[in-house]
Parts: C-alpha cells; structure tokens; sequence
C-alpha cells in the first residue's frame, strides 16, 4: 500500500507566500495598466477625462499642474526591464508603450512614452513651462544650456535619468508644459527623438544618451506627430529604405547643410563633383523637386529631418 505524504507546515507556508507574491505582483500589473490608460488620455489632450478616471482610481491623488513628456528607446529586453524597475521606483509618473499612442516602432528596437510629473507642491524645481502662455520664451534665442542650467533642468528627473542610463536607453524629452498641453510635450519629445536615429544603436552599446528639447525648431516640433508621413509624401522614391534611397538621402542632406556648395559637398561625401552633380539631378527627378528653388529646397530640408534621422539605415542592415 503506498505512503501517503502529507504537506509540512512549511510546505503550506511556502504555497501561501507564493500565492499571495502572485496577488501582489498581479494587483500591481492592473494598477499599471489603469496609470498607463490615465496617461494615454492625458498625452491626447484628455486631461479631463484623465482627471475623472484618477479620481476614481486613486481618490486621493490630483494630476499634476505640469508635466514633460520622454520619449525611451533602445533594445526590447532593456525597454521591459526598465519598464518594471520604473514602475517599482516612480509610481508617480506614468509610463505607456508606443503603440499604444500609435507611434511607429522601428524593428529591433521597444520605445516608452513617459509622462513625467512636475508637482509644486513636491519640491521640483521645474514647474514652469518652457515657453510660457504669455509669449515671453524667444524660440530663436540660444538655448544651448550651461553646466549649472543643465543640472537645474536635471535635477527633478535625476532618477529616471540614472533608470535609463542603467538600462542603457536613450531618453528624448520634451518641453515642460501644462497638462492640457501634454500632446504638444509629446510631439516635442518626438521630435527630439528623431536624432536618436544615427548612429544606429547597437547590442554593444555602452552609454545613454539624453536628448533635451530642441527650442530652436518649432516648425520641426509642430509637425513631428504626423513627420513620417509628411515627409515620406514629400521625398517620394527617396523615403524608400534601400541602398540608393539612403546614399541619395545623404548627399541631399549633405549638399544642403552645405548651403549649396557642391566642392563642399563632395568633399565630406568622398565622392567627385561630377558624381554629386548626378546624384543631385536624379534627386530633382525623383521628387519633381528644383534645388535652385528656395521653397523646395526648404521643403526637402524639412522632410529630410523628418524621415533620414529617423530612419536612417536601410531595410537589409541589421538594427
């Protein structure tokens, strides 16, 4: 007759431990997913909605007066990684996959939207926005920041940034604004974002790289949300991600940061004037585009920011 084994007090302990761990770790999952959802409505400019929703999720919590938005990308294990590690130490904040905000991924890499909260009354320093309601920010001036402006404007994020520099994620944030201009935040995180695209990030990478707003080009930021697509309509054939596509994207980037200057231009690509000269006129073919036009040429720059830096490399080289 066989032995029947009977469960130590110890064995029910360890399956009453595990059990409620489980509850606890599932409990924590659909509260995440419940911020996630309050932070999808407020990076749509929701914020009412928002607000109505954390009232009944969390009574005693009010959305904050300002935020920042960011935007992190880098490998898919380190995005997820991150992602748990920052909803253990910033429950404050909110965290929301791209997609679910329909942004675009690129193949090979995770992204995450963050909404990081700037509370007055928490002590953070920088509850006002960059560029104020009444107009008083000047969008040409030099915004380049010195070291003891750049620690000022670090310092409420401090351990977010040390979160993505552990996990090795390049962070892209937006301008400080009210929480009912939580999208223009978003698109100007998005268009930071775009210079996170070259070099291509690897699995050898070594460091993370902080991209502050981009002050100087608000055009670039107005556009951002929808750049992908505008600047594929205005590119055409040279959108496309293959070899041509890209060498030609890079001599009209090159000749036009140049100011024109074909012996400049062929000088930083290592090619001769002559093959510049054809590469420059199959461009005009392709985009029906004239380079001797100050609008197209304005055009062109515009929509190469919008899709070369964003996706600069071509579909057959790996990520």
């Amino acid at each position: 007759m066989p032995r029947t084994t009977r469960a130590t007090p110890t064995d029910d302990a360890t399956t009453g431990i595990d059990a409620a761990a489980a509850a606890l770790a599932a409990a924590a999952e659909r509260e995440h997913a419940r911020r996630s959802r309050i932070g999808v409505l407020i990076a749509r400019g929701r914020s009412e909605d928002a607000a109505a929703a954390l009232g009944v999720c969390w009574p005693g919590e009010r959305l904050p007066r300002s935020v920042r938005a960011a935007l992190a990308r880098g490998r898919p294990e380190r995005v997820e990684a991150f992602a748990k590690a920052f909803r253990a130490s910033e429950p404050r904040h909110f965290s929301i996959p791209a997609a679910d905000l329909g942004i675009p991924g690129r193949p090979g890499f995770g992204e995450l939207v963050l909404l990081l909260r700037l509370d007055p009354d928490g002590g953070d320093t920088a509850d006002r926005p960059d560029d104020a309601a009444d107009g008083s920010g000047d969008a040409a001036a030099d915004t380049t920041p010195s070291t003891k402006e750049r620690a000022a404007q670090e310092e409420p994020f401090a351990s977010v940034l040390e979160l993505c520099r552990t996990h090795l994620l390049d962070l892209a944030i937006g301008r400080t604004v009210t929480l009912e201009q939580a999208p223009n935040s978003l698109a100007s995180a998005r268009a930071r974002a775009v210079a996170l695209g070259d070099p291509p990030l690897g699995s050898s990478k070594q460091s993370a790289l902080v991209l502050w707003p981009d002050r100087g080009n608000p055009m670039i930021e107005l556009l951002a949300s929808g750049g992908r697509a505008i600047g594929d309509e205005i590119l055409g054939p040279l959108s496309a991600r293959t070899d041509e596509a890209l060498t030609l994207r890079r001599a009209l980037r090159a000749y036009l940061a140049s100011g024109g200057r074909t012996g400049r231009t062929a000088a930083e690509l290592g090619v001769h004037r002559n093959t510049l000269r054809n590469r420059l006129e199959k461009i005009e073919q392709l985009t029906g585009c004239s380079l001797a036009s100050a609008d197209d040429r304005a055009e062109l720059w515009m929509a190469l920011r919008l899709v070369t830096d964003a996706d600069p490399r071509p579909v057959n080289q790996s990520a």
